[in-house]
């Protein structure tokens, strides 16, 4: 992981579109930063229970092979 702040950088052992995919399939909307990097933007202003519901739906698209 590596960011500043609220914009976070994951590097994963796989591709990140298909990730990416799953998210924005499931409600969440990330982007890629690079082949095998996913980006993490949350607003400015924001709940813990929204980040619990970000990182699950994260969770699940990660699980998938």
């Amino acid at each position: 992981m590596r960011g500043q702040g609220l914009l976070i950088g994951v590097e994963l052992s796989r591709p990140a579109a298909p990730v990416v995919d799953a998210c924005r399939e499931a409600g969440l909307l990330i982007l890629s930063a690079g082949e095998k990097v996913v980006r993490l933007a949350p607003p400015l202003i924001v709940d813990e229970r929204l980040c619990d519901q970000a990182l699950a739906i994260l969770d699940g698209a990660l699980a998938k092979p």
